[in-house]
């Protein structure tokens, strides 16, 4: 492509290339040209790749096109912003961005979202997004995240980076072992992955809770037991309260809280090779 540049160039300038002799060796040289008339034959191929380049530009930042003005976000940002390398999704490479460990509703003062939480995120049909049938399970419309970072885009919009949970049914597998296991499923578990994506933070609809299987267990006695009624004293109980210095008690849900933001997980599904992993590290 650039000889034929060249070539071309040569044609529209009338450039005659003719031997220069060596002040040094004496001798004939191969043929040359000046800059002007380089810079001349290399301008097409020049915004070619600029084009390209653009392109890619364009392509690679493309969340960031036809966003909202933050000051029409629902959410903004808390604390002080920190320079940190962010996951867009899985095929690109990280990239520096301004994040905060946690986001508040602006309407909602006391409705927080921190790092590490998981979100339902409003599906294509937002008014069967979250939504539960006539048995209590979770409708297959909702996608649950676990929130890696929220940030800033280049336009000062608020975004929010989150690996995805799988419902089992969402889950493709290759193996007649992993599907078995797929179909004895919990109607309320779901699938950790490492599937990497980003969303705007006016996307997320409410905050969910995905716990392990003891913690929902002791969630599940601990709703039972109140609504009994009965006088028995807490230090009785034979499951003991997930209260005090347990470390993960930010996670945890409340009592009040409802049973369809409620979740469990166990294990890891990974999406590329579609399988179970037996034996994940994080």
């Amino acid at each position: 492509m650039v000889a034929k540049n060249h070539a071309l160039c040569e044609l529209s300038h009338g450039v005659v290339a003719t031997p220069i002799l060596s002040s040094k060796m004496g001798t004939t040289t191969k043929n040359r040209q000046s800059p002007i008339q380089k810079r001349k034959c290399s301008t097409s191929s020049g915004e070619e790749r600029s084009k390209r380049k653009r392109a890619k530009t364009a392509k690679k930042y493309d969340l960031d096109v036809d966003l909202a003005k933050s000051e029409n976000s629902l959410w903004e940002p808390v604390g002080i912003p920190t320079r940190k390398w962010v996951y867009l999704n899985n095929d690109a490479k990280p990239v520096r961005r301004d994040c905060y460990a946690a986001i508040r509703h602006k309407s909602e003062i006391d409705t927080i979202i921190r790092v590490r939480d998981c979100i339902v995120v409003k599906s294509g049909d937002s008014s069967q997004s979250q939504q539960s049938n006539q048995n209590g399970e979770p409708s297959k419309r909702s996608y649950i995240g676990k929130v890696a970072e929220f940030f800033t885009s280049p336009t000062g919009s608020l975004w929010v980076s989150l690996a995805w949970y799988y419902w089992p049914e969402q889950a493709e597998v290759t193996s007649v072992e992993d599907r078995d296991v797929f179909d004895r499923a919990h109607p309320k578990e779901l699938l950790a992955s490492r599937h990497v994506d980003c969303i705007s933070v006016d996307s997320i609809e409410d905050v969910a809770y995905v716990v392990s299987v003891n913690e929902y267990n002791r969630y599940v006695a601990e709703n039972k037991a109140d609504s009994l009624n009965m006088p028995v004293a807490i230090s009785d109980e034979i499951v003991p309260r997930g209260w005090g210095a347990y470390p993960r008690r930010r996670l945890m849900p409340a009592e009040d809280t409802d049973d369809g933001l409620v979740f469990f997980c166990r294990r890891v599904y990974d999406f590329h090779g579609k399988r179970i992993l037996r034996n994940p590290s994080f």
